[in-house]
C-alpha cells in the first residue's frame, strides 16, 4: 500500500521531501523479501520461501522487548523460541504468503527504478525476476498458510484468492511500466493484465467481492483499484472495478450510524469526534486505509 501511495502521488511526495523516505522504507522490506526466498528457480514446484519467523505465543507470553535482545537458539516454550516455518510446493498451502511477498516485490521493484537517492535498477530488476517466480509458485499453493499444530501463525488469512489477484494486479503494472509481459504503454492486451483480470473475476463472483474493510486479510478492493488504473480487461472490467471501489466507499461514507456502546464490530459507525470506527481492533487502521 505504501508502494501505491508514493507512485500514485510521486510528484507530492517529492515536493514533501518524502520520496526518499518511501523508498528507503521500502527498499528495506523488500531487502529482507529478498532473503525469505531462500530458494529463487524458474521451475515453479522448486522454490522454498520463509513463511513466518518466530512464535506467537512466545512473542506475546513469554518475552515482550526488543527481537535483537532476545536470547537466540532456545527451545520450545523458552524465551529464545523463535522457529522458522518455510513453504515447499509439497505443502500445498501457503499462496497468501507468497501472493503478499509478490505484490511487495513488485511495488518495491517499481519504486527503485525511478530516480531518487535510493535508485537501484539492478535490484529492481532481481525483485520482478523473484516475483514472477513466486507468483508461479503461488499458483502451486492454493490455501492459507497455517502453522504445525499447536503453534500460533501471526496475522493469518482466511482467503488467498485476493492475496493471489492482488499479486497479479502488481505483475499488471510491471508489465505496462517494463515491457515484459505484452510491451510498455500496453494494458489490456499485455497477458499479465489478462491474467490479472480473470483472477479478479474469480475472486468477484465469491464472497470476496462484499468484504466492506481493507486489512491483511481482504486485499481485493486494492486489486480493484490498481486494475483500474491500468485498465486491465478492457472497459467493462474497469466499470466492474469501479463498482466495487464505490461499493466499498459507500459502505464508510453512506452511513449516517452513530457508534454507541453496543455498537456491532464490523459495521461502520461514526464516533463523536469523526471517527468512521470499524473493529475495536484496530479501528484507525482501517479507517486510514
Amino acid at each position: 500500500m505504501l508502494a501505491y501511495g508514493a507512485l500514485t502521488w510521486e510528484e507530492s511526495y517529492r515536493k514533501a521531501g518524502q520520496w526518499d523516505v518511501a523508498v528507503q522504507n521500502l527498499d528495506w522490506a523488500a531487502s529482507y523479501l529478498i532473503k525469505c526466498h531462500v530458494n529463487a528457480s524458474d521451475t515453479p514446484s522448486e522454490n522454498t520461501f520463509v513463511a513466518q519467523v518466530g512464535d506467537g505465543g512466545t512473542d506475546h507470553n513469554l518475552y515482550w522487548g526488543r527481537p535483537e535482545q532476545q536470547p537466540e537458539g532456545g527451545v520450545e516454550g523458552s524465551t529464545g523460541w523463535r522457529p522458522v516455518y518455510l513453504l515447499t510446493a509439497e505443502q500445498g498451502k501457503g499462496g497468501d504468503i507468497v501472493s503478499e511477498a509478490v505484490a511487495a516485490m513488485v511495488g518495491s521493484a517499481l519504486l527503485l527504478r525511478r530516480p531518487g537517492s535510493f535508485c537501484n535498477p539492478q535490484k529492481a530488476d532481481e525483485l520482478l525476476r523473484r516475483a514472477r517466480q513466486l507468483f508461479e509458485f503461488a499458483k502451486l499453493l492454493p490455501n492459507m498458510w497455517s502453522p504445525p499444530a499447536g503453534h500460533q501463525a501471526m496475522y493469518g488469512s482466511n482467503r488467498w484468492h485476493d492475496d493471489l489477484t492482488w499479486a497479479a494486479a502488481w505483475l499488471c503494472r510491471a508489465a505496462v511500466e517494463t515491457g515484459v509481459g505484452g510491451g510498455a504503454g500496453t494494458t489490456a492486451g499485455t497477458a499479465a493484465c489478462a491474467e490479472a483480470a480473470s483472477l479478479w473475476a474469480a475472486a468477484a463472483d465469491s464472497d470476496e467481492y462484499y468484504r466492506d474493510a481493507i486489512v491483511w486479510a481482504a486485499v481485493l478492493p486494492l486489486a480493484s483499484l490498481l486494475l483500474r488504473d491500468m485498465g486491465a480487461g478492457g472497459p467493462a472490467m474497469v466499470g466492474r472495478y469501479e463498482q466495487h471501489i464505490t461499493y466499498v466507499l459507500n459502505r464508510w461514507i453512506s452511513t449516517t450510524a452513530q457508534c454507541n456502546g453496543t455498537s456491532p464490530e464490523f459495521q461502520v459507525c461514526y464516533t463523536p469526534g469523526g471517527l468512521a470506527w470499524y473493529t475495536g481492533l484496530g479501528s484507525a487502521r482501517c479507517a486510514a486505509m
